[in-house]
């Protein structure tokens, strides 16, 4: 299939628009994290945000923009800054869920490609996604960039934007196979709650689809901590 400069155009703006959108909920994610007091067991007082929490150590950015890692083994308490002065700190807890680095992987339908396989890997709060298969006639492929929103409970709920690509051949109800493909850059929103996994967004793009187009997975996602 030819492509028109027009689809080019929009190619174009959707990539900037990518990068934009990215920027954009890296900084809010950061901003939004929330001020805490880590104290270590040889009375160490850091200040700052939680930035990263990984299996070993955990990441504080301090109200100077200085970077402080400290291996969780040094850690007595993790309080918010509010709290301080009004409640005993909370025992720090190697296990909490809360921004550690681990795997994801799942099973998807619809979107991109009728059936789909998840693998990725979260990064603090941040994270990536591959979502896609080859199944019969079908097939597909999207890429996304996470940023997480809120880990509370069972529920996680992220904000992402990707790119990606569906070819799919539609039985048009006569007897005539109909091939269609979709290019597109896409920006959304994903809950999983105990693993049940809904993701919507919009998708702009070019290809044999009116853009925006609304694309949605359903499926169970596993979070490998």
């Amino acid at each position: 299939m030819a492509r028109s400069s027009h689809d080019s155009s929009i190619t174009y703006l959707s990539i900037r628009f990518l990068i934009a959108t990215l920027f954009i909920l890296s900084v809010a994610s950061i901003a939004r994290s929330q001020e805490v007091v880590v104290t270590s067991h040889d009375g160490i007082v850091v200040r700052g945000k939680i930035i990263v929490r990984g299996v070993d150590s955990l990441k504080v950015m301090t109200k100077e923009g200085r970077m402080v890692s400290l291996a969780n083994l040094q850690i007595h308490s993790i309080e918010e800054e509010n709290q301080s002065a009004i409640g005993a700190p909370r025992p720090f807890n190697e296990k909490a869920r809360i921004h550690t680095d681990h795997p994801i992987f799942g099973l998807s339908i619809l979107s991109p490609a009728g059936i789909n396989l998840i693998v990725g890997y979260r990064m603090g709060l941040f994270g990536a996604r591959l979502t896609g298969m080859h199944f019969g006639k079908h097939y597909g492929a999207q890429f996304d960039l996470l940023a997480n929103l809120d880990e509370s409970g069972d529920f996680i709920h992220d904000l992402y934007v990707g790119i990606g690509m569906a070819d799919n051949v539609d039985f048009d109800g006569g007897f005539h196979w109909v091939y269609h493909e979709w290019r597109y850059t896409a920006i959304g929103y994903n809950v999983s709650w105990k693993g049940i996994y809904a993701n919507g967004a919009l998708s702009f793009g070019s290809g044999d689809y009116d853009t925006p187009q609304l694309i949605v997975q359903l499926g169970f996602v596993k979070e490998a901590r």
